[in-house]
């Protein structure tokens, strides 16, 4: 009995050794197609970070090239080495496949922020330093990165936004355009010489540092109130020469000097109390 179990190992021993033997030269081939495929990566490399280059874009977006063909020429090769080696390929992806797609499932959020912040970084629909204004949130732009971009709020919050709602969202941009137009709400008193009133306002308005000359600034009357003419007085201001705020501040004041200095009539809101 000793010795049949003997001679039937021998049996299987020598039957895995003739597989191998068998397998050498189709493992050989596959050994050198893995190392070719290991050169082609490396090239391909190469030659994706030449194409990100002429972009001429963020080094997030370039990164971002660079690595998608680095990681599809790799997947290319495996796949091409597997195949001269013998292995079901196809069966593999399959089973993969339905792995792959649990997984973008879960990721699904990620792969979402990542594209969103190539598109943003490629586009550019604002940049670092520019006061933007994105679902009631209004800042100063600190940040963009590929996944998310940074506000910093006038009252000094920060604020980091997914790239997926910054790129589906409406975008304020207030730096696009440097002139803005800018409003007072004015009430003219019924006994007043609203032409001559106008136009002493208007004077005065041009006078002022930091108005701009181009659009001119005007005031349009809109309806007869309870105890004035209502009105708009409109004016614009070239924000990359002078403060947006500021300027209006100034603006506020010298109308209420010239105002008072002409004896413009802009009454308060009055009432009559009658007792019977």
């Amino acid at each position: 009995m000793f010795n049949d179990a003997f001679v039937k190992l021998l049996e299987q021993l020598n039957q895995v050794l003739d597989q191998i033997i068998a397998y050498i030269p189709q493992l050989t081939a596959g050994v050198l197609v893995g190392v070719l495929m290991l050169v082609c990566v490396r090239l391909v490399r190469r030659w994706a970070q030449g194409i990100a280059l002429r972009t001429d874009g963020p080094p997030e977006v370039e990164q971002l090239i660079i690595n998608s063909i680095y990681f599809f020429s790799i997947a290319v090769g495996t796949t091409i080495t597997l195949s001269v080696l013998g292995v079901n390929v196809m069966g593999l992806i399959a089973g993969l496949g339905l792995s792959g797609l649990a997984v973008g499932f879960a990721l699904k959020d990620i792969i979402e922020n990542l594209l969103a912040g190539a598109l943003i970084l490629i586009q550019r629909p604002f940049d670092l330093g520019e006061v933007i204004e994105i679902e009631d949130i209004r800042g100063t732009v600190t940040s963009i990165k590929i996944r998310s971009t940074t506000l910093c709020t006038f009252d000094n919050i920060e604020v980091i936004i997914p790239n997926r709602t910054v790129y589906t969202a409406i975008i304020r941009n207030y730096n696009t355009y440097p002139v803005r137009r800018r409003q007072v709400s004015l009430g003219f008193g019924y006994g007043e010489n609203l032409g001559e009133a106008i136009q002493i306002l208007i004077n005065k308005l041009q006078s002022i540092d930091g108005v701009s000359e181009d659009p001119v600034p005007f005031i349009t009357l809109n309806d007869f109130g309870d105890s004035a003419v209502s009105g708009m007085l409109y004016y614009y201001i070239d924000t990359k020469q002078f403060d947006y705020i500021g300027t209006h501040t100034v603006v506020v004041q010298a109308l209420q000097e010239v105002v008072k200095e002409r004896e413009i009539d802009l009454p308060y809101p009055t009432s009559i109390v009658i007792n019977q």
